[in-house]
């Protein structure tokens, strides 16, 4: 758990963190080179995150914060792997493993550039691999399946503005997308 003030940082590199990380103050966190077990912020938890070269989930924005997040790697879950509840979040190069929902956003601002979701096989997924119900989105993503759903806007319960890779590109180009509800 991180209580830093305004202008203090904490940098964390080269670790393997077993539990979840707790962003609860509004200095900056950084951590590098490492694996965990989850990161989330709390009302408190306002501080810029930077996070590089890492292996976890899930990510749990839940409160205003910047986030930006550069070679993220998350893998398999029951629950989405990140959730963006109103903060600014920035992620250059995000690869997951599965069949799960990658990105659920309910408000604020994801730009995603870079991303392979990854669900293993070629199979017809039952959810959407990113589900955006509020905010503003942006990215470019491709895919090893073409029959996983990519967006569902922000309607509740309505898949009729899912869009699939195939629907897309037939040659797996990526796909840059933009909703904006």
């Amino acid at each position: 758990r991180f209580v830093g003030d305004a202008g203090s940082t904490v940098i964390m590199e080269h670790l393997r963190v077993d539990g979840p990380i707790e962003h609860a103050g509004a200095g900056t966190l950084v951590f590098r080179h490492g694996d965990h077990r989850g990161y989330r912020n709390t009302p408190d938890g306002t501080g810029d995150a930077f996070f590089e070269d890492v292996i976890g989930a899930p990510y749990l924005i839940n409160h205003p914060q910047n986030f930006w997040g550069r070679a993220i790697n998350s893998e398999f879950g029951k629950r989405p792997l990140f959730e963006n509840h109103g903060g600014n979040v920035w992620l250059l190069g995000y690869k997951t493993e599965g069949e799960m929902t990658c990105l659920l956003q309910t408000a604020g601002k994801t730009e995603m550039l870079g991303a392979l979701f990854y669900p293993l096989k070629n199979r017809h997924p039952t959810g959407p691999a990113l589900i955006n119900k509020g905010g503003e989105f942006s990215g470019a993503v491709v895919m090893n399946s073409r029959g996983y759903k990519l967006f569902l806007g922000p309607a509740k319960g309505q898949s009729d503005r899912a869009v699939t890779q195939r629907q897309v590109s037939r040659r797996g180009a990526p796909l840059i997308y933009s909703l904006e509800p």
